[in-house]
Parts: structure tokens; C-alpha cells; sequence
């Protein structure tokens, strides 16, 4: 039985949200709270598996929470706030991840109630994923970068021409992608294509705040567009993305019937470029939750790119890699503080190790 405490100051919002969260018997939750200082004393007396926690609160807010809870006694944590539909503040969003919240969920236009089955299966999903999460990996800040690899020169500009990296993550991914790109030099010559599974509302707030944490350009990408040299895309919200055979970005929006209607297909993105590029694409499966990448990464292996799955140690969910790994899609398995040096290191030779 996976056990839950529930921060949230309104109390219709707490009865609705622990009816969502019990609905299929495997999920409980052991306490409730109105303020993030209820709330804290509730996880120091019931030791729960999983947070869930709202952001706006009197007395002590989510952000505050989530400081505390990693400061004192690290634990997977879940905001569930309209914070992801009402604030456009992207450092306002992005600092409960930075702090260690693992994930954000946004409330239903409305509200939650019982009638959005499809949120509630959702939000159930992501607390399953997270009892089994690793709250420690994320309160680690900085992490050691092969210094020869680091600073290649603009006279060492990219050996291998028309190549292209690609990452995709879930769960953990946002802090799991700050390591990485902030780690790319300012010349870095190769584009760069991110899929992370995250909302829609969140995804604007998400690339404004890498923008923030890297010397290289983050941007949405845009139909038609050719990927730039140096330059880091994420797909626009509510949109699919991959490359046409004239090698131009083709955004589709997501199909409205589809279980997961806020999360963006890693496969679809990874297959277009292995087809596309074939031997001349790095993709990278990082940390997340299901299944969703594996296939895209056996198919960039099978066109003669290359392949990296990150390790089980350094991920926070290891759901995804690990299918890659089973299927056999991954060239390397690496930890998640190797990986920068890994792609400088195939941008300069075209190999994972020289």
C-alpha cells in the first residue's frame, strides 16, 4: 500500500482529491493537512511514501515545504496547484522543482473533481511512479564535467556536419536536463532537440527557466523551421514533434482522444530523427516513468546512430531507461553526471569514447 500526505487549504479540494487518489484500493491517504506547517508536522508523524502538496497556502506555502521536506527528511513530492494554469512567472513555476518537488500536476479548469476519470488516472499514476522515486538524486547541485571535453574551441567546430543530439525524459527530467545543457560551452555547434513529458501550461514556463540556465538559445520549435546549429528546441505545447524528410521541424498537435492528452511522445520525436539523420543522431533516454522513448531509442540504434540510457543509480524513475535497456537500445549506459562530457565527446569524434 503506497502511503500519502495531502496538503491542501481548501477543504473541499482534500476530501475530492482523497477520493481520486483511493479510487483503485493500492493508493491511501495516511493524513491530510490545510498549511504546509500542518502538513510537515503530518509527514514527521506517518512517514509517508509520496507529498502531494498545493503551492498557494497560508502560513507556509508549497515552495516552503518542499524546502523543508528536503532539507530535513528528503521524500518524492507532487504539487498538484492551479499554479501551472494561473502563473506565467516562469522562475515562480520552477523553483518548487529546484527545490526537489519531482513533478507538477495542474488542477482541471474547475477544479478536481471526480468526473475527470482521465486526470484522476493521471494523478494516481504519478504518485505510483514516485513511492519508488529517489528523492536523494535531485538534492545534488552541481556535478563534475570531463574538463577535456568541456571547452572545445570554435576552431574545433563540428568535425561531424548535418549531426544532431536529442534527449528525451519524464519524471525528474527538468533537473536532469539543467545538468546537462548548462554543461554545453556557448559555442557548442550541434542543434538540440528536448522532449520532456510535462504539461502543456508548464512547458513555456519550463524553456524560459532552461533559457535562463544555459548560454545556448531555448526555444520552441516551429513547422517548417530547419534546426539550427547551437540552438536547444522543445516541442510548442499541445504539439508532437518531428522532422520531415526535408530534414524542416513539423509540429501536430496531440491527438485529443489520447490517454495522456498534456504529455509530449519522446518515440514519435526519437523515430523522425533516427529516419531522418540516421547515423549522425546521439539520442539520450534520461530519467521517467513508463515506456515512452524505448522504441524511439532502438530505432536511432538500428539507423546507425547512437545510443545513451542513463543509469539506474542516477535516475529518479528508472522506468524509462530501463525498458531501452531490455530492448537493447542502448549503446551506453551512463550515470547522469557522465553524460555531458558524452556528447562533447561524440560531437568532437563522432564516438562515445575515444
Amino acid at each position: 500500500m503506497i502511503r500519502v500526505v495531502l496538503v491542501d487549504d481548501s477543504p473541499v479540494a482534500l476530501r475530492i482529491l482523497q477520493t481520486i487518489i483511493e479510487a483503485d484500493g493500492d493508493i491511501v491517504v495516511a493524513a491530510s493537512a490545510a498549511d504546509g506547517v500542518l502538513g510537515w508536522q503530518c509527514i514527521q508523524e506517518v512517514h509517508p511514501d509520496v507529498v502531494c502538496t498545493d503551492f498557494y497556502m497560508p502560513n507556509m506555502n508549497g515552495l516552503s515545504l518542499v524546502k523543508t521536506i528536503m532539507s530535513q527528511s528528503p521524500l518524492p513530492i507532487l504539487v498538484i496547484s492551479v499554479l501551472v494554469e494561473e502563473n506565467n512567472d516562469s522562475e515562480t513555476i520552477l523553483l518548487v522543482l529546484q527545490a526537489g518537488a519531482m513533478d507538477i500536476l495542474a488542477k482541471p479548469p474547475g477544479g478536481p473533481t471526480i468526473r475527470h476519470d482521465r486526470w484522476g488516472r493521471q494523478l494516481r499514476q504519478k504518485i505510483r511512479a514516485l513511492s519508488n522515486a529517489k528523492p536523494l538524486n535531485l538534492m545534488r547541485r552541481s556535478f563534475p564535467v570531463d574538463a577535456a571535453v568541456v571547452s572545445p574551441s570554435k576552431k574545433a567546430a563540428a568535425t561531424i556536419t548535418g549531426s544532431i543530439v536529442v534527449l528525451g525524459a519524464s519524471t525528474g527530467g527538468p533537473l536532469a536536463l539543467t545538468r546537462i545543457l548548462q554543461a554545453l560551452p556557448g559555442d557548442f555547434s550541434w542543434p538540440i532537440i528536448c522532449v520532456q513529458h510535462i504539461g502543456s501550461a508548464f512547458l513555456p514556463g519550463l524553456v524560459a527557466w532552461l533559457g535562463k540556465t544555459t548560454t545556448l538559445p531555448v526555444v520552441h520549435a516551429k513547422t517548417g523551421d530547419c534546426p539550427r546549429p547551437g540552438t536547444i528546441y522543445f516541442p510548442p505545447p499541445g504539439a508532437d514533434l518531428s522532422v520531415k524528410d526535408t530534414g524542416q521541424f513539423y509540429c501536430h498537435p496531440h491527438d485529443p482522444g489520447q490517454e495522456a492528452v498534456n504529455t509530449f511522445s519522446i518515440d514519435l520525436t526519437f523515430q523522425s530523427l533516427a529516419h531522418h539523420f540516421r547515423n549522425s543522431v546521439l539520442g539520450i533516454l534520461l530519467t521517467g516513468m513508463g515506456s515512452d522513448g524505448a522504441r524511439g531509442l532502438l530505432e536511432i540504434d538500428r539507423q546507425g546512430g547512437t545510443t545513451i540510457a542513463q543509469d539506474e543509480a542516477s535516475s529518479v524513475v528508472f522506468g524509462m531507461p530501463q525498458q531501452a535497456i531490455a530492448l537493447g537500445a542502448a549503446q551506453k549506459i551512463l550515470p547522469l553526471d557522465s553524460i555531458p562530457g558524452a556528447v562533447l565527446t561524440w560531437c568532437k569524434t563522432g564516438r562515445l569514447s575515444c
